[in-house]
């Protein structure tokens, strides 16, 4: 008997902004292509030209290999001009699933931006980043993430975290010695970059999307850090993603300044806000899907 062939597909929508905070520069990255389904959001380290080029680059890079694993999976060219190409070939050619296609772009991302690192400190330079992204594909979002740039889910009016962070106090909650209420008193700092060494492992998850659709945030810790779960639902719940992003943008300016005010002594580390960055996906589904597997060959 045929198989029933059922038509299927989402139609995604984003919008995204960025706010200095009181830093001279940003180095915060987001990039959205509604097209393919990815999202990314970088928050570099190594102040200006470190953080600002590691972010700068490997947003670029991810999406462009990214992009490239959806060709070569649909076409098996990287472009009408090229030879079919496996980008798999130097990494895992016996699989084709999302996930190492993930793993295979953070790999070579990794790779590339640290061996410009090597060099760049040869001259006091410091540089890496964070990363945090959704990938949308059949009936399943997947997230990615190294650092401590998050990723949140937004549906039946409730908002959850889709990525754990890669620091020290999330590190101590998994294995017991901090309770999550006692988080907050803790200051971190992450256990995971891209460009600081040369083999990176990102974090990869991958949830089903409700038929009714959602919304999606990703988001710097400039915005997390001072704007609490309870604050950030009903703001990224505002019908109008870009008045949504303004709002949250406001709201974290707002709470980082009484932070601000509250806090004991001279640490500048503490007392100047960081880069602010939100990027919110709409998601709206059509159809009934029907995968057989976890492939990018969806329709």
């Amino acid at each position: 008997m045929a198989k029933e062939k059922r038509t299927f597909g989402l139609e995604l929508k984003s919008c995204g902004l960025s706010n200095l905070g009181d830093r001279p520069n940003n180095e915060d990255v987001f990039l959205a292509n509604d097209r393919f389904g990815i999202y990314l959001l970088c928050d570099g380290m190594g102040g200006p030209a470190g953080g600002d080029f590691a972010s700068d680059f490997t947003s670029k890079q991810m999406m462009d290999t990214l992009i490239k694993a959806v060709q070569f999976q649909f076409s098996g060219k990287t472009s009408p001009d090229e030879p079919t190409m496996d980008i798999l070939s130097d990494f895992r050619a016996d699989s084709n699933g999302p996930a190492s296609y993930i793993e295979y772009a953070v790999w070579e991302t990794g790779q590339k931006l640290h061996r410009i690192a090597v060099k760049k400190s040869k001259n006091g330079l410091k540089m890496g980043t964070t990363l945090v992204g959704l990938w949308f594909l059949k009936d399943k979002v997947w997230s990615f993430n190294v650092g401590d740039s998050r990723a949140y889910g937004f549906w039946d009016n409730q908002l959850f975290r889709m990525t754990r962070d890669d620091c020290w106090v999330d590190e101590q909650i998994l294995m017991g010695k901090i309770k999550p209420e006692d988080a907050p008193h803790y200051r971190s700092k992450i256990t995971n970059a891209i460009g600081t060494q040369s083999q990176v492992v990102a974090q990869i998850n991958s949830y089903p999307i409700h038929y009714s659709g959602g919304r999606f945030l990703l988001c710097s810790d400039g915005f997390y850090d001072h704007v609490p779960l309870r604050e950030m639902t009903p703001l990224v719940s505002i019908p109008d993603m870009g008045e949504a992003c303004e709002k949250m943008i406001e709201k974290a300016l707002e709470l980082g300044e009484k932070r601000k005010l509250k806090e004991d002594g001279d640490n500048e580390k503490i007392k100047k806000r960081d880069n602010i960055t939100v990027l919110l996906i709409d998601l709206k589904m059509y159809g009934v899907a029907h995968p057989d597997e976890d492939t990018l060959d969806f329709e």
